[in-house]
């Protein structure tokens, strides 16, 4: 009984996994690979950001805003990276972006997140914090595969 509980659960997970991967290259749709991707619009480029519900602040990649010319600033503030080293914060003011044609706008902190897209194998350019979810009452729907 346990096995065919455990194939049953395997085999429903399949299933779901294989609806995501149908979604892939719609703008606003989630990714999975371990962990949830949506592709953003900001400052007319579409570009990977990672869902990060356990992140307080969202983020872009330094490399992104300068490329874009996105203004950012420091603060004289700083922030404990998750190895706990100290790091500068620094930030935008509000910058509009969109999830699937919807917009929506926020300030985010800049670092440099090449650690990240080496972690990910992706070329993620920002990170959708819980700051962003809260304030817009986003949440992320895994049976659909969409933020809501």
């Amino acid at each position: 009984m346990k096995r065919t509980l455990l194939y049953f659960l395997l085999a429903f997970i399949a299933v779901i996994l294989a609806a995501c991967e149908l979604n892939k290259t719609k703008p606003g749709k989630i990714i999975f690979d371990r962990v949830p991707f949506v592709y953003a619009t900001i400052n007319g480029q579409r570009e990977l950001f990672l869902i990060d519900t356990g992140a307080s602040t969202s983020m872009l990649d330094k490399k992104l805003c300068d490329e874009a010319k996105i203004y950012y600033m420091a603060t004289g503030l700083e922030v404990i990276g998750v190895d706990g080293t100290y790091i500068p914060l620094k930030t935008t003011g509000r910058i509009p972006f969109t999830l699937d044609s919807i917009p929506y706008s926020a300030s985010f902190a800049v670092q440099d997140m090449t650690s990240l897209r080496r972690a990910t194998g992706k070329n993620v350019r920002g990170l959708i914090g819980s700051d962003v979810l809260g304030f817009y009452r986003l949440t992320v729907d895994f049976k659909t595969c969409e933020l809501r």
